[in-house]
This record gives structure tokens, sequence and C-alpha cells, in this order.
């Protein structure tokens, strides 16, 4: 059998992803609650872990936070921002030109579970499109 495609992965992959539970703690103590509280309350905004399978809307996931910190718009908007800062990561310069040096030689291609809202901040930041097939 012949190899003549390769497919990636984002998160974790192309990406180097922080650890969740830093941003998070970064605003429980921001917004000074105590750990219980704002742990269950993060824990009910998406308790089935839909925005990762596309049952739930970037716009319902940051209506979520809002209603379950008690967000303004501008605390919102720079939750949302830090949030796909954690979310994008670092890119793995290294394998990206593994990738790049995979082609023309076979065609390749990204196959991710990534949640809405996450391909256009991708592409803002890496040009992932440009980098495979």
């Amino acid at each position: 059998m012949t190899i003549r495609a390769v497919a990636f992965d984002i998160g974790g992959v192309l990406e180097r992803v922080g650890d969740l539970e830093g941003w998070l703690d970064r605003w429980r103590q921001r917004l000074g609650m105590s750990r219980t509280d704002f742990e269950a309350r993060v824990d009910g905004v998406d308790p089935r872990g839909l925005i990762g399978t596309g049952g739930l809307s970037e716009s319902q996931f940051r209506q979520g936070y809002v209603a379950a910190l008690g967000f303004n718009e501008n605390q919102a908007d720079e939750f949302m921002a830090a949030m796909w800062d954690w979310y994008c990561g670092e890119l793995d310069t290294e394998l990206v030109d593994f990738v790049r040096g995979l082609r023309p030689a076979y065609l390749t291609g990204i196959i991710s579970n990534s949640a809405d809202g996450a391909r256009r901040e991708e592409q803002a930041r890496y040009r992932f499109e440009q980098l495979v097939d």
C-alpha cells in the first residue's frame, strides 16, 4: 500500500496548547471568586462538551459565560480573546516545517473537532489553509 496523503490534527498537534486551568484560574482570581464557586459556574456552561462537536455555537458559549460569571460586554470580549489565545496556543514550528516538506510528494490535510470559531481564529494566526491541500 502506498501512502498518498497525510492528515494532521490541530490542538495539541500543530498547536501546543497550555494548561486550561492556568488561564481559567487567572479569571477566577480577577473576579475574586472562590475556586469552588468559580468551578461550579464554569462547569455549568457546557457540561456535555458540545462546543467541541458542533452542538454549541461560539455565541452560545460566550453567552453561557456571561450568564455564569456575570460578565459585562467588555469583560466578555476580554474573556473570549483570552480563551482564543489559550485555545490556539503556540504553533509547533518544527512540525509545521515537516508538514510543508511533505508537499508536493503527498497530499496534506487537517482533520479536527475544533470548536465553532476556531477555524477563523487559527486561520488568522497560523494560515493553516495555505499550509495544507
